[in-house]
């Protein structure tokens, strides 16, 4: 909630999941743990500790510098030291920034992603099933049983049946493996006067229609 108020005003909302409202098979509320809680995760911490586990260096959290994320990344980092987990930031050279991450630079590592069709696949096996690792899985995530209920679901007919698949894969990367941390939505937030910019029409999929936008005056 911070990082949607004090980065983008509010226009990208909180994220609780992989894939975003719209997409055939998506139910709202699949993660567990996507919601800000200092007291949980600071209890979480203390357990873990408790098991003899201890943190040697910081966090590094890689972001492609210049392209905004350099005030959510400090947020969470501020979150993070709240409850004693010291994490710094890890700026990669912005041109070669996803192949870096591809190459395995990530340990936790800023990305995001539009859909290229409107499916759930699109969200969980290009993005973390373990035959996307060198390509857009940039944590080199790596769950047989995800992996099975991945491609299970590509390959039902059903939509129902396969929309369930889906959903206990995110489940098993959400909330028991915590492979990824959803942050925000992107919401397609651009600013333009309307007197002057007409026609300007947006897909699904994040994709302006500049063919058909009109500009007069």
């Amino acid at each position: 909630e911070e990082i949607s108020e004090v980065a983008y005003d509010g226009f990208r909302p909180p994220a609780e999941g992989i894939a975003p409202p719209g997409i055939p098979g998506y139910e709202e509320g699949l993660c567990e743990n996507c919601r800000y809680d200092q007291d949980a995760a600071q209890e979480a911490f203390d357990d873990w500790k408790a098991e003899g586990n201890e943190l040697t260096e910081p966090i590094r959290i890689q972001l492609n510098p210049g392209a905004g994320w350099e005030d959510p990344v400090q947020i969470i980092i501020d979150n993070l030291s709240q409850i004693g987990i010291e994490a710094t930031a890890e700026p990669l050279d912005a041109e070669t920034y996803f192949s870096q991450l591809a190459e395995g630079a990530c340990q936790i590592c800023r990305s995001g992603w539009y859909a290229d069709y409107p499916t759930y696949d699109n969200f969980t096996y290009d993005l973390f099933h373990t035959d996307a690792i060198d390509g857009n899985n940039h944590g080199r995530y790596s769950n047989p049983e995800f992996d099975r209920l991945v491609d299970e679901a590509k390959a039902n007919p059903d939509e129902e049946a396969a929309g369930e698949a889906y959903r206990e894969a995110e489940r098993i990367l959400l909330n028991e493996d915590f492979g990824v941390l959803p942050v925000l939505e992107y919401r397609g937030d651009y600013v333009y006067n309307p007197d002057i910019v007409t026609n300007f029409e947006q897909t699904p999929l994040g994709i302006v229609l500049y063919e058909q936008v009109t500009v007069s005056g």
